[in-house]
């Protein structure tokens, strides 16, 4: 190494880094370009000022440019808002540079940005080399090479066919010019939000009006000195004020909403405000003084079959700080007992384990001599899970005992109405959680853990219900949280930190037990049972059935 100069080091450094990020890029177009065409690749959409994003992009490519060519940007200082993933969004913007720059080997590459009736259109237009008109048709399939005069065989690779569907995905579309020899110019027209061309980011303005919505007859002191620290127009509203008349006369510049006190009416009055036409593309700012106290509740659930780690996570909460004590499983499927005996040992092994065949057993057994822990199964003879749960609640022996439900049971929204009434219930599903996971879930009902919360919140268990409601069919996270009134983030990271596992893992775990179920008790084809539990591709099915059942 020390007969090499360090500048032809630093140039085969140079040239290594470059092929390896050309590998990374391909292996991702691929991945894309499968998930797009099995309805897989999500958008992550959100409201934003796109001349940054366009500008850092145009940055990116310029200031690795080879000489002999002149890139140039060109875009007004106000751009209209849209609503857009901002990382895929790039995506298609390097694409496109990306391809400009591998067809110019000298002349112009310039990026452009307007507003167009309702839409953000963008361009990137070169000198290079042009288009073939034979090939033009063909430019969005993957790999085609095409050859000029001037330039050898190249191919295009699978940028182009990723920009496509990203563009489509947008509910936008992407077009192209080229003249051979003279260069190419491609079009993205972005669907600007309810055609609003004309709204672009900018500052509140002085004296502008923000509504303060509150069920407080008095707005927080600190909202106050905000609105007059920023000389902003408060206007006090109750949630069933009639907001109407109100935007009939201005337009708010914001709206905040006093979260103290809200009920679920609210939360209805919360999402048809942000979905209005003229304020969803406002500031919304939800706000709260004092720290909720999360009302009674459901604390978990598990779906049969569940692994030991989930099932720890649902118990451990539950558990009293005492090395000793006793736990009682009601199940009237004896693998289910056997396998969350195994579960319980592993987390708890100073703990008695008793176990009940049905409902009324377990009730029984319970009332003679009430556990530090009650496992659950929904759907049993004589008497079912729910029953159990009503009646311990009205027993002062059994009140406040936890319990994990452990069911193989499809939940619906009536199902989870009912376990929402009694207070410490942890959730979990049959056959798709690990025993490692019950396992965690054992503990963390009985123990508690700052890492899991002890109590499964409404958003959770209603995840879980549209889940089972709605598996056999194609899903996005976008769709899952817009049902339930939230941002996709919030979802994700709360349904991750309550059941341990991402909603999509759960979705497929839940879909592949289905899946056992029915290759157990039909004799339909592996395609048709993959369609059935809401898989498009039986390959793609396959790979995540071997993965999940091994």
């Amino acid at each position: 190494l020390s007969a090499v100069s360090p500048e032809l080091l630093h140039n085969d450094l140079t040239q290594i880094e470059q092929s390896a990020e050309h590998q990374l890029r391909l292996i991702n177009d691929l991945l894309d370009l499968s998930r797009a065409e099995i309805n897989a690749l999500d958008l992550y959409p959100m409201m934003l000022d796109p001349y940054s994003l366009i500008s850092d992009a145009f940055s990116s490519m310029a200031k690795d440019a080879v000489s002999g060519v002149t890139w140039r940007l060109q875009l007004p200082q106000n751009l209209p808002i849209v609503k857009v993933d901002p990382v895929r969004l790039r995506q298609i913007l390097l694409n496109l540079l990306s391809n400009a720059a591998r067809f110019t080997p000298v002349g112009e590459i310039a990026l452009g940005a307007e507003a167009v009736d309702a839409r953000l259109h963008i361009w990137v237009a070169d000198t290079g080399v042009g288009i073939p008109a034979e090939v033009v048709d063909h430019i969005y399939e993957p790999f085609v090479t095409y050859e000029t005069a001037v330039q050898p065989a190249t191919g295009i690779g699978l940028g182009l066919s990723i920009t496509r569907h990203l563009v489509a995905l947008h509910n936008g579309f992407l077009a192209v010019e080229s003249t051979p020899g003279a260069g190419s110019t491609f079009h993205v027209y972005l669907p600007l939000p309810d055609g609003e061309s004309s709204l672009t980011a900018a500052p509140l303005p002085g004296g502008a009006v923000v509504w303060l919505v509150s069920r407080s007859d008095s707005p927080s002191q600190e909202i106050v000195q905000f609105s007059l620290r920023q000389q902003l127009t408060l206007q006090h509203l109750h949630p069933q004020a009639s907001w109407e008349a109100l935007l009939a006369v201005s337009l708010p510049a914001a709206v905040i909403w006093d979260m103290a006190a809200t009920d679920s009416e609210d939360w209805q009055l919360m999402r048809r405000l942000h979905n209005h036409p003229q304020l969803h593309q406002i500031p919304f700012v939800l706000y709260q003084h004092e720290t909720a106290t999360e009302t009674a509740g459901l604390t978990s659930l598990v779906v049969k079959p569940a692994s030991t780690q989930a099932l720890w996570a649902a118990i451990r909460p539950t558990v009293p700080e005492a090395k000793t004590g006793s736990v009682l499983i009601v199940d009237d499927d004896a693998r289910a007992r056997r396998l969350t005996q195994e579960a319980v040992r592993k987390g708890l092994p100073d703990y008695t384990l008793r176990t009940a065949v049905n409902g009324a057993e377990g009730l029984a057994a319970m009332l003679d001599e009430p556990p530090d822990l009650v496992i659950l199964d929904l759907m049993m003879p004589e008497m079912d899970g729910f029953e159990v749960l009503e009646r311990m609640r009205l027993d002062e022996r059994t009140r406040l005992v936890p319990v994990v439900i452990l069911s193989g049971r499809q939940l619906s929204l009536a199902d989870i109405r009912r376990l929402e009434r009694y207070t410490a219930v942890t959730l979990r599903s049959k056959d798709v959680f690990t025993q490692d996971e019950i396992a965690t879930s054992v503990h963390q009902a009985l123990f508690g853990d700052d890492a899991l919360p002890p109590q499964t919140s409404a958003l959770a268990k209603q995840a879980v219900a549209y889940l089972h409601q709605n598996y056999t069919r194609p899903l996005t996270r976008q769709e899952i949280a817009d049902d339930l009134g939230m941002s996709e983030d919030y979802f994700s990271r709360t349904f991750n930190k309550e059941l341990g596992i991402s909603p999509w893992d759960y979705l497929n775990r839940y879909r592949v037990a289905q899946a056992k179920s029915l290759l157990q008790t039909t004799s339909d084809s592996v395609q048709k049972i993959a369609h059935r539990v809401g898989f498009t591709d039986p390959a793609y099915f396959s790979r995540v059935f071997r993965k999940i059942v091994g």
